[in-house]
This record gives C-alpha cells, structure tokens and sequence, in this order.
C-alpha cells in the first residue's frame, strides 16, 4: 500500500510538475509577446519622435533658407536703390554738363552772331552816311533847280545849269553800296529791294528835270522858237517832276532811317540765359 501510495503521489505531482511548466512557459511567451509589443511600441514611439525630430529640423532648416534668401533678396534691393541713385545722379551730372556745354556753345554762337551782325550795323550805318552825302548833293542843287524852273516860268535865258548829273552820280553810288550789303534774313532783304525801287524813282525824276532843263536851254538858242505857252507848259512839268522827287527823297529818308541799326544784344541775353541756368544748376546741386 504504501508503495502504491508512493505512486500514486509520484504520478500526481509529475502531471503537475507538467501543468506548472506549461503555465510557466505560457507566462514566458505571454512575456515575450509583451515585451515584444511593449519594443514593437517603443520603436514606433522612437520613430515618431525621430520623424518629428527630422521635421523640425527641415523647418529650420527651410526657415533658414527663406531668411537667407530674404537676406539676400534685401541686400539686392539695397544694392539695386544704390545703383539707381548713382545712375540718377550720374545721368543729372551728366545731363548738367551737356546743358553747360550746350550754354557754352549757345554763347559763342551768339558772339560768332553778333560779329558778323556788328559787321553789318558798320556797314548800313556807312551806306547812311553814304545817303547823308547824297542828300547833301541834291540840297546844294536844290537852289539851282528851284532857280531854272523859275527862269523857265518867265520865258528867261537859263545863265548857268544845275548840275544834276552830279545829284544821279551820288544816288547811284548808293545804289551800288546797298547791293553790296549782305541781307541776313527777309526783313532786309525786302527792305533793301525797297530802297533801291525808291532810288530808282528818284533818279528818274532827276534825269527829267534834266532833261527838261536841257531841251529848254536848246530852244531858247534855237532861231525857231515855241510858242510862251509851250515854254510854261514845259516849265511846270518840271515842277512836277521836281515836287516828286522830294516826296520820294523824303520817303527814301524814313526808309534809309532803318539803317541806323542799333547795337546787337544778342551775346548779353546769352550770358543772361547762362546765368539764370547755372543760377538752376546750383538749386539742382542743393536739392
């Protein structure tokens, strides 16, 4: 009995011994499947961190980038300002001393100008003079002519001729001075044609009053007399032709009052001109 006893126990605790070491080995693999799902989430945890990690170093990262590329994006449009602020101010200086130079020339034009305008003020005012003398002449006729017209009024023998030639002599010489002058525009030009239209009907009043003179002069020395009233008639055109001709000498004298030019201002207004421009220049200059 007791050996059965023994047995029978023996056999009990083996079957327990085998149930103590399934459990023991279910506790194991539960440990295991534990641990393994505890490193299983800790690895993604790790991971997770990790990813965030990384992230946040690639938003630094393009937040560095961003705030170097405005860095440089600021320092090109600085740069940019200060390129165009020089250009500006290169392109005022340079704009300034065209408009210098361009006064500059402007002035020794005009001194070039009024020259060559000066030349031509001498030389209307010698043609003047030219005139004065002219004029001269025909007054010391004038008492002559007025003399043969009264010889001739009263039928009487002319004792000396004025000398009208000497009248058409100088009045041609004028003439010819004014078509030596250089017109520098229209307004001469037209003037000049004007004047030497008047001469010309000048002269032609003259050489009938000499002309005149002359005939009458020869008839009275000829044997075949006209008749008193041709002789009258014959006289008082010649005072026709004498009023004319003073009419027309005093409209050539307001003609040939033009040439007494005044002095050119043309150089003074260019230096004025320059010296309200630098007067710009240096406000310019200021601002």
């Amino acid at each position: 009995m007791g050996f059965l006893e023994d047995l029978i126990k023996n056999g009990c605790d083996e079957e327990k011994l085998q149930k103590d070491s399934l459990e023991l080995n279910e506790i194991k693999e539960e440990g295991i499947n534990a641990r393994n799902i505890i490193q299983d989430e800790f690895a993604v945890e790790e991971k997770k961190i990790e990813d965030a990690y990384r992230q946040k170093l690639l938003e630094l990262e393009g937040e560095m980038n961003e705030e170097m590329i405005k860095h440089q994006n600021d320092l090109l449009q600085i740069a940019e300002a200060d390129r165009k602020k020089q250009k500006e101010l290169t392109d005022q200086l340079s704009l300034m001393q065209a408009e210098r130079t361009q006064r500059t020339i402007t002035v020794l034009d005009a001194m070039s100008e009024e020259k060559k305008f000066e030349k031509f003020r001498r030389e209307c005012q010698s043609v003047f003079n030219l005139f004065i003398k002219s004029r001269i002449v025909f007054r010391v006729e004038e008492t002559s002519i007025m003399s043969a017209i009264t010889c001739m009024c009263r039928l009487l023998t002319l004792d000396s001729l004025p000398d009208v030639a000497s009248i058409n002599t100088a009045f041609t010489n004028l003439s010819n001075a004014i078509d030596q002058l250089d017109a520098p525009d229209r307004k001469y030009r037209e003037l000049f044609s004007k004047v030497q239209e008047t001469i010309d009907d000048f002269k032609e009043q003259i050489f009938e009053i000499d002309r005149n003179i002359k005939n009458y002069g020869k008839m009275k020395d000829s044997q075949a007399l006209p008749s008193d009233e041709q002789l009258r008639k014959d006289a008082a055109e010649i005072g026709v032709f004498f009023k004319t001709a003073k009419r027309i000498l005093k409209e050539l004298s307001e003609l040939m009052a033009q040439f007494k030019i005044p002095a050119s201002q043309v150089v003074q207004q260019a230096i004025e001109g320059q010296m309200k421009a630098h007067g710009v220049d240096q406000l310019q200059i200021k601002q």
